[in-house]
């Protein structure tokens, strides 16, 4: 249950106040998941963050209400839909001996595409995201605009609204991640630069596994590109990209992280994935602090 990604909301403060566990899982419970019926393309709603043993359809740790949303999406290739469309425009032609014109053809798809959808696959994917009551936040295990849209959606829908802000800071972050690269002196403690960034300013400008703080990135930066992506380390334990966005791509947890979870005495998936979600909540809060106030 380590996050891979990170987008963080910030809670209104009267909100706060609401995400009691015992409310928040009577909410929830009508909005679970179901499959999709023969002539639905797409379903989603809330099923057990533990796994597929689990029953709850929430689980709470750390001050934190961890949640799952999964989404099935019924798989139903063109292809497949425009060859018996065209099996039944040739036997239609060949039997009346006549043309199927333009409104008879959308009207035959419309009713090939009903007859097969009860046969198509369902693909299912499934987005977790955690309500930090401490922190007054929202964080979700993604940073794909679809997602993140259907994640805060249902959830929305499930609590009857959301007030919820995107993260961000007094300091233009990619101002404060330039000026990084330009001056590593200005790194705080707590972060170290890792290998990789993108530059912008009329194109983007990628670098992989070199030297940031060398004459060739410091050359586009004099020239008044921008960093949009940098990657860090966050007091050897957290390993990310961070986007001028705010937003986490390619978080790793470390060799520090995982000591600490081998420490512990796990005897089932179910209390792996719990101390995993602890670790993950702890870390990020405290992340999130030390950002706001490099940031600020």
């Amino acid at each position: 249950m380590f996050f891979r990604a990170l987008t963080v909301f910030r809670l209104a403060p009267e909100f706060k106040p609401h995400l009691n566990p015992d409310a928040l899982t009577r909410q929830i419970e009508a909005h679970a998941f179901r499959s999709a019926g023969p002539l639905e393309m797409h379903t989603q709603g809330w099923v057990p963050p533990m796994g597929r043993r689990a029953t709850d359809l929430l689980h709470s740790g750390n001050g934190c209400v961890l949640l799952c949303l999964q989404m099935e999406d019924k798989l139903l290739p063109s292809t497949v839909i425009r060859q018996a469309l065209e099996d039944q425009i040739i036997a239609i032609e060949d039997s009346e001996a006549r043309d199927v014109g333009r409104k008879e053809r959308m009207d035959l798809k419309d009713r090939i595409t009903v007859e097969l959808m009860p046969r198509a696959f369902g693909r299912i994917k499934q987005v977790f995201g955690y309500l930090d009551t401490q922190a007054g936040i929202l964080v979700l295990d993604t940073t794909s605009a679809k997602d993140i849209e259907a994640f805060t959606e249902q959830l929305r829908k499930s609590l009857d609204g959301l007030p919820i802000t995107p993260l961000d800071t007094e300091v233009s972050a990619s101002e404060v991640m330039t000026g990084w690269l330009l001056d590593p002196v200005r790194v705080p403690l707590e972060f170290e630069l890792g290998a990789d960034c993108e530059l912008e300013q009329d194109g983007v400008i990628r670098c992989r596994d070199m030297d940031l703080t060398g004459d060739e990135v410091r050359t586009h930066l004099n020239a008044g590109r921008r960093v949009r992506k940098l990657a860090l380390t966050w007091n050897e334990r957290l390993a990310f990209v961070l986007s001028d966005d705010l937003r986490f791509r390619r978080m790793k947890f470390l060799d520090l992280v995982q000591e600490d979870l081998d420490r512990q005495d796990l005897d089932s998936p179910e209390a792996t994935r719990d101390a995993e979600f602890a670790i993950t909540s702890a870390e990020v809060r405290q992340l999130l602090v030390d950002l706001s106030k490099t940031f600020s």
